[in-house]
C-alpha cells in the first residue's frame, strides 16, 4: 500500500484541512471538509496517507475518525486512512469519534506551483502554511 506524507490543520469550528505529497509524482493531494463534533483547532504536521489506488483520491467522501488525546485517526469510507501525532502536548481528557465528510478536488497542483498550495479561509487570511517549507511538511 502506497504512503504520502502530509499534515492536517483544523481550525476549530469543525472544518479540516489535510495536504499531502504523493511520492514519484510531486503533485499535491488536499482533503477539505467539515466534521462534527467542533473540537478546540489541533494540527498534526507529521501524518501518513495510506491508500491502494490514486484513484481513490477523488470526488467527495465522508469519513470517521478518532481524536485525542495524543493521536488523530481518520478513516475514509473507500478505504484510505490519514493518521498522526497531535503536535505539542495534545489533547488531555480530549478523545472523541468524528463524522464528517471532506473532498479531494478534482485538480492537484504539483509542489513546485507558484501557489504553493497555501489553503485560504473565506477572509482571505492564510489558514494553512505551505506544505514545503525547507524541505520539510509543516
Amino acid at each position: 500500500m502506497p504512503t504520502a506524507p502530509g499534515y492536517i490543520k483544523t481550525l476549530g469550528d469543525g472544518r479540516l484541512n489535510c495536504v499531502f505529497i504523493l511520492p514519484d509524482t510531486d503533485k499535491m493531494y488536499t482533503f477539505i471538509g467539515t466534521f462534527t463534533p467542533h473540537l478546540p483547532a489541533f494540527m498534526c504536521s507529521d501524518v501518513s496517507l495510506v491508500y491502494d489506488s490514486i484513484d481513490q483520491l477523488t470526488g467527495t467522501r465522508a469519513f470517521e475518525g478518532m481524536v485525542g488525546p495524543i493521536d488523530a485517526t481518520i478513516v475514509i469510507n473507500n478505504g484510505v486512512t490519514i493518521s498522526g501525532q497531535i503536535d505539542g502536548p495534545g489533547s488531555p481528557g480530549l478523545e472523541e469519534r468524528i463524522l464528517g465528510s471532506a473532498a479531494w478536488p478534482a485538480e492537484d497542483e504539483d509542489v513546485g506551483s507558484e501557489d504553493e498550495g497555501n489553503a485560504r479561509s473565506d477572509d482571505g487570511e492564510n489558514d494553512l502554511p505551505s506544505p514545503l517549507k525547507g524541505g520539510l511538511l509543516l
